[in-house]
């Protein structure tokens, strides 16, 4: 076989693959699933449901009384309208940086970081003191080289 001969064949294959790769490409993209949507029971409690619910309506609250659009917020945040819009329900399926970027937008962040100080927490200290920990083995203080 000669090189132009090998060259053609090698065009025509080429232009086969092309045309069979955007077949494919154009059937699975006819037979796309959406990703199947959470439907069971939360896992949740009932209070960090209530507490989501509540700061959802706190960033829904805060857009509004500065008018603004779902599409404006979320563009700025850099997630789409459908997750603002489901951090505004609530929803536990969104990412805590959504809710933090909305804050921030807001000017409202500085709350979030106080959310689980650990000088808040009386209870923690409480059982911090009464149960210090304490070490299993009391070393003798001087290293040891018997082998």
């Amino acid at each position: 076989m000669l090189a132009h001969e090998r060259r053609n064949l090698t065009v025509r294959l080429m232009s086969a693959l092309i045309d069979v790769n955007s077949y494919n490409i154009g059937f699975i993209r006819h037979f796309e699933v959406p990703m199947p949507r959470r439907t069971g029971p939360s896992v949740l409690s009932y209070d960090a449901e209530e507490a989501l619910r509540a700061l959802g309506q706190n960033i829904r609250t805060a857009r509004l009384r500065r008018n603004r659009t779902l599409e404006d917020v979320a563009s700025r945040i850099g997630v789409h309208r459908e997750t603002l819009s489901s951090a505004e329900k609530g929803s536990s399926t969104v990412t805590i940086g959504t809710y933090a970027g909305a804050l921030a937008i807001y000017g409202l962040l500085k709350g979030l970081a106080d959310v689980a100080d650990p000088e808040a927490d009386r209870h923690g200290i409480a059982l911090e003191g009464q149960s210090a920990r304490q070490r299993a083995r009391q070393g003798s203080g001087a290293m040891d080289n018997d082998f």
